[in-house]
Protein backbone atom coordinates (compact mmCIF):
# COMPACT_ATOMS: atom_id res chain seq x y z
CA UNK A 1 0.00 0.00 0.00
CA UNK A 2 1.48 3.49 -0.96
CA UNK A 3 1.88 5.94 1.40
CA UNK A 4 0.78 9.61 -0.18
CA UNK A 5 1.59 13.03 0.96
CA UNK A 6 -1.60 14.99 1.34
CA UNK A 7 -0.04 18.24 2.28
CA UNK A 8 2.73 20.50 3.72
CA UNK A 9 3.14 22.75 7.05
CA UNK A 10 3.82 26.41 7.56
CA UNK A 11 4.65 27.07 11.16
CA UNK A 12 6.15 29.12 13.26
CA UNK A 13 8.21 26.93 14.07
CA UNK A 14 11.71 27.31 11.43
CA UNK A 15 14.31 25.06 13.59
CA UNK A 16 13.79 21.85 15.41
CA UNK A 17 15.72 23.28 18.73
CA UNK A 18 12.46 24.78 20.79
CA UNK A 19 9.58 22.75 19.45
CA UNK A 20 7.18 21.58 22.19
CA UNK A 21 7.80 17.54 22.65
CA UNK A 22 4.15 17.02 22.35
CA UNK A 23 1.53 18.85 20.29
CA UNK A 24 -1.26 21.08 23.56
CA UNK A 25 1.62 22.59 25.10
CA UNK A 26 1.62 26.01 23.48
CA UNK A 27 -1.49 27.28 22.90
CA UNK A 28 -0.11 30.59 21.34
CA UNK A 29 1.88 27.99 18.00
CA UNK A 30 0.54 28.46 14.84
CA UNK A 31 0.17 27.47 11.46
CA UNK A 32 -1.74 26.09 8.70
CA UNK A 33 -1.53 23.33 6.25
CA UNK A 34 -1.89 23.94 2.38
CA UNK A 35 -3.46 20.66 0.71
CA UNK A 36 -2.24 19.75 -2.48
CA UNK A 37 -4.00 17.81 -5.31
CA UNK A 38 -6.21 15.90 -5.97
CA UNK A 39 -6.45 16.54 -2.02
CA UNK A 40 -6.64 20.28 -2.60
CA UNK A 41 -10.55 20.50 -2.92
CA UNK A 42 -13.33 22.07 -0.76
CA UNK A 43 -15.25 17.98 -0.82
CA UNK A 44 -12.08 16.88 1.47
CA UNK A 45 -13.02 19.24 3.81
CA UNK A 46 -16.31 19.62 4.15
CA UNK A 47 -17.77 19.12 7.52
CA UNK A 48 -14.25 19.00 9.59
CA UNK A 49 -15.38 23.05 10.22
CA UNK A 50 -17.64 21.75 12.58
CA UNK A 51 -15.14 19.97 14.68
CA UNK A 52 -12.71 21.99 17.03
CA UNK A 53 -9.49 20.11 16.99
CA UNK A 54 -8.14 17.41 14.34
CA UNK A 55 -5.56 14.85 14.15
CA UNK A 56 -2.76 15.41 12.04
CA UNK A 57 -0.32 12.58 10.76
CA UNK A 58 2.94 13.51 9.67
CA UNK A 59 6.23 12.49 8.68
CA UNK A 60 9.19 13.53 10.53
CA UNK A 61 11.03 14.37 7.01
CA UNK A 62 14.42 15.83 9.26
CA UNK A 63 14.58 12.58 11.63
CA UNK A 64 17.32 10.34 10.79
CA UNK A 65 16.47 6.93 9.94
CA UNK A 66 16.51 4.89 13.40
CA UNK A 67 17.10 1.00 13.24
CA UNK A 68 17.49 0.89 17.28
CA UNK A 69 14.87 -1.26 19.02
CA UNK A 70 15.53 1.39 22.16
CA UNK A 71 15.62 5.45 22.46
CA UNK A 72 16.43 7.84 24.84
CA UNK A 73 13.67 10.37 26.21
CA UNK A 74 14.58 13.79 27.08
CA UNK A 75 12.24 13.74 29.86
CA UNK A 76 14.95 10.68 31.38
CA UNK A 77 17.42 13.21 30.99
CA UNK A 78 18.38 12.15 27.47
CA UNK A 79 20.89 8.80 29.02
CA UNK A 80 18.30 6.20 30.05
CA UNK A 81 16.52 3.51 27.38
CA UNK A 82 12.71 2.52 26.91
CA UNK A 83 11.80 0.44 24.26
CA UNK A 84 10.89 2.45 21.07
CA UNK A 85 6.77 1.60 21.24
CA UNK A 86 6.74 2.90 24.58
CA UNK A 87 7.69 6.52 23.80
CA UNK A 88 6.91 8.55 21.16
CA UNK A 89 10.45 9.81 20.08
CA UNK A 90 10.00 10.45 15.89
CA UNK A 91 12.96 7.87 15.65
CA UNK A 92 10.95 5.17 14.76
CA UNK A 93 10.71 2.27 12.72
CA UNK A 94 8.44 4.02 10.14
CA UNK A 95 8.58 7.66 10.72
CA UNK A 96 5.19 8.38 11.00
CA UNK A 97 3.92 10.62 14.18
CA UNK A 98 0.59 12.20 14.72
CA UNK A 99 -0.74 15.36 16.45
CA UNK A 100 -3.76 16.79 18.11
CA UNK A 101 -4.28 20.68 17.12
CA UNK A 102 -6.92 23.75 17.83
CA UNK A 103 -8.69 23.96 14.33
CA UNK A 104 -8.70 27.92 14.12
CA UNK A 105 -10.14 28.68 10.70
CA UNK A 106 -10.62 26.92 7.36
CA UNK A 107 -10.06 28.38 3.75
CA UNK A 108 -12.48 26.04 1.76
CA UNK A 109 -11.64 27.76 -1.10
CA UNK A 110 -7.31 27.62 -1.10
CA UNK A 111 -8.02 24.16 0.90
CA UNK A 112 -5.90 25.70 3.60
CA UNK A 113 -6.50 24.73 8.11
CA UNK A 114 -5.55 26.82 10.15
CA UNK A 115 -4.19 25.73 13.08
CA UNK A 116 -2.58 26.17 16.94
CA UNK A 117 -0.96 24.45 19.91
CA UNK A 118 0.79 21.79 17.78
CA UNK A 119 4.57 20.50 17.49
CA UNK A 120 5.25 20.44 13.77
CA UNK A 121 8.31 21.67 12.15
CA UNK A 122 8.16 24.50 9.19
CA UNK A 123 7.52 22.05 6.02
CA UNK A 124 6.51 18.78 7.60
CA UNK A 125 4.87 16.52 5.22
CA UNK A 126 0.95 15.39 6.15
CA UNK A 127 0.33 11.71 5.68
CA UNK A 128 -3.52 12.12 6.62
CA UNK A 129 -5.96 14.63 8.67
CA UNK A 130 -8.82 13.31 10.81
CA UNK A 131 -11.56 15.17 13.42
CA UNK A 132 -10.73 14.52 16.59
CA UNK A 133 -13.26 13.37 18.77
CA UNK A 134 -13.54 13.33 22.99
CA UNK A 135 -16.56 10.96 23.12
CA UNK A 136 -14.46 8.30 21.25
CA UNK A 137 -10.62 9.71 22.07
CA UNK A 138 -10.65 10.12 25.74
CA UNK A 139 -10.35 7.12 27.46
CA UNK A 140 -11.53 8.27 31.41
CA UNK A 141 -9.57 5.26 33.07
CA UNK A 142 -5.97 5.87 31.05
CA UNK A 143 -3.33 6.13 33.22
CA UNK A 144 0.71 7.77 31.97
CA UNK A 145 2.90 4.44 32.27
CA UNK A 146 6.53 5.60 32.91
CA UNK A 147 5.62 8.95 32.45
CA UNK A 148 3.72 9.72 36.05
CA UNK A 149 6.96 8.48 37.32
CA UNK A 150 9.02 11.81 35.76
CA UNK A 151 6.81 14.62 36.33
CA UNK A 152 7.32 17.87 33.80
CA UNK A 153 8.42 21.01 35.62
CA UNK A 154 8.30 24.58 33.87
CA UNK A 155 10.95 27.29 33.91
CA UNK A 156 10.35 30.77 35.19
CA UNK A 157 10.71 33.08 32.20
CA UNK A 158 11.90 36.71 32.20
CA UNK A 159 12.29 39.56 30.02
CA UNK A 160 15.48 41.66 30.20
CA UNK A 161 14.20 44.68 28.05
CA UNK A 162 10.45 44.90 26.88
CA UNK A 163 11.13 43.98 23.16
CA UNK A 164 9.45 45.40 20.15
CA UNK A 165 6.76 41.93 19.95
CA UNK A 166 3.33 41.33 19.89
CA UNK A 167 1.70 39.85 22.56
CA UNK A 168 1.14 36.61 20.96
CA UNK A 169 4.68 36.35 20.25
CA UNK A 170 5.70 37.12 23.88
CA UNK A 171 3.33 34.64 25.24
CA UNK A 172 4.57 31.93 22.13
CA UNK A 173 7.97 32.78 23.54
CA UNK A 174 7.61 32.07 27.06
CA UNK A 175 5.22 29.65 26.76
CA UNK A 176 8.45 27.32 24.56
CA UNK A 177 10.96 28.53 26.93
CA UNK A 178 8.78 27.58 29.85
CA UNK A 179 9.24 23.89 28.77
CA UNK A 180 12.98 23.57 28.99
CA UNK A 181 13.82 22.01 25.53
CA UNK A 182 17.60 22.57 25.96
CA UNK A 183 19.57 19.13 25.12
CA UNK A 184 20.41 17.55 28.17
CA UNK A 185 23.74 16.70 26.87
CA UNK A 186 24.20 20.53 27.13
CA UNK A 187 23.93 20.63 30.55
CA UNK A 188 26.92 23.31 31.15
CA UNK A 189 25.84 25.46 28.21
CA UNK A 190 24.16 28.77 29.36
CA UNK A 191 23.24 30.70 26.37
CA UNK A 192 20.95 29.75 23.10
CA UNK A 193 19.35 30.87 20.06
CA UNK A 194 16.31 29.81 19.11
CA UNK A 195 14.29 31.17 15.95
CA UNK A 196 10.60 31.62 16.09
CA UNK A 197 9.10 32.80 13.05
CA UNK A 198 10.65 35.61 12.47
CA UNK A 199 12.67 36.49 15.18
CA UNK A 200 15.87 34.98 16.79
CA UNK A 201 15.28 34.62 20.33
CA UNK A 202 18.46 35.32 22.44
CA UNK A 203 18.12 33.39 26.29
CA UNK A 204 20.33 32.52 29.02
CA UNK A 205 19.74 30.05 31.83
CA UNK A 206 20.34 32.58 34.96
CA UNK A 207 19.96 29.08 37.37
CA UNK A 208 18.06 25.62 36.91
CA UNK A 209 14.46 27.17 37.39
CA UNK A 210 14.73 30.45 35.50
CA UNK A 211 15.21 31.55 32.22
CA UNK A 212 16.06 35.41 30.89
CA UNK A 213 15.40 36.78 27.45
CA UNK A 214 18.26 38.61 26.99
CA UNK A 215 18.03 39.76 23.03
CA UNK A 216 14.86 39.38 19.85
CA UNK A 217 16.34 40.26 16.83
CA UNK A 218 13.82 40.47 13.33
CA UNK A 219 15.23 38.33 10.38
CA UNK A 220 14.56 40.28 7.28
Amino acid sequence: MEIKVIGHVSSCFKEKFGIPRQSGQAPSSFGNLALIAPYNREEALRGLETFSHMIITWAPHIAKENTSLTVKPPRLGGNKKIGVFASRSPFRPNAICSSIVKIEKIDFEKAQIYFSNHDLLDGTPVLDIKPYIPQWDIFEDAHNGWISDYPESKMSVTFKDSFEITKQDKELIKELLSLDSKPRYQSDKKSYVMQIENLDVQFTYLNAQEIQVTNILKLS
